[in-house]
């Protein structure tokens, strides 16, 4: 048994070494930016199917504007949702050169060249600014921070996507109708923001304090637990509103 959990360490540890070599190798080369795009358009296509929306990867087409390729995917709401059409733009960057400032004139441009009503910004872990939110709301536009090597990072990208949706049909949808269900939105985004800030500081505790890494750690635990709650909050609260919509109709 000893012989065995020793093989199997050594392999396990050989194959970490060897995703770290290809991660390093990939970051020196002039594509992992690329990569990092072609990561999130994969993840984020993954997760709009699930909902039944459109995901379309548009990073290699001219959009409305002139000459003007801004705008790496855009999903369109299915046809089960009460905003189906409504659009969201979402942009992926690894660079260390895309600041807040870039980065808010980029989503904006990428907005207007894909038709969008809403966007969302994804800044690379590696190479995201410094102090920046995990997930930062700015009126129409999400900023978001991934990490496509952790898993663990998935939350806060899903997160985010559920944020993109619910301000679509809040966009599309007249605050004066459905006030209880759009009161349910507001609450449950307020609650994930807050959530995911909280969130945010606990992942950095956790990389300066070493001697309470497992509490912290545990509380990072409840906290991943208490955001998938509130999407699931969220979703609830647009299944609701386009369940009243079907009934007038």
């Amino acid at each position: 048994q000893n012989d065995r959990n020793a093989v199997f360490q050594r392999d396990v540890t050989s194959a970490l070494e060897a995703m770290k070599a290809r991660r390093e190798e990939s970051l020196r080369s002039t594509t992992h930016g690329n990569d990092f795009e072609s990561a999130v358009v994969e993840f984020i296509t993954t997760e709009a199917a699930k909902s039944g929306d459109i995901p379309t990867f548009t990073g290699n087409s001219v959009g409305s504007i002139k000459n003007c390729k801004i705008g790496d995917a855009v999903i369109e709401l299915g046809p089960d949702c009460i905003a189906r059409g409504v659009k969201c733009v979402i942009e992926a960057k690894e660079s260390l050169s895309c600041d807040v400032n870039k980065a808010r004139a980029e989503i904006e441009l990428a907005r207007q060249n894909r038709g969008a009503a809403i966007g969302l910004f994804v800044f690379s872990k590696s190479t995201a600014p410094a102090n920046q939110e995990s997930i930062v709301r700015l009126g129409d536009d999400i900023f978001v921070i991934w990490d496509a090597d952790d898993i663990g990072s998935d939350v806060i990208l899903k997160t985010a996507l559920s944020l993109a949706k619910a301000l679509c049909v809040r966009e599309s949808t007249k605050r004066n109708s459905e006030a209880a269900e759009f009161h349910a939105i507001d609450k449950a985004i307020l609650a994930i923001e807050k959530e995911a800030r909280r969130l945010d500081e606990m992942k950095k505790w956790t990389e300066t304090i070493k001697s309470n890494s497992n509490k912290i750690l545990d509380e990072v635990r409840k906290m991943t637990d208490g955001l998938e709650t509130h999407v699931g909050v969220l979703r609830d609260a647009i299944s609701g509103i386009e369940a009243s919509s079907e009934h007038e109709l």
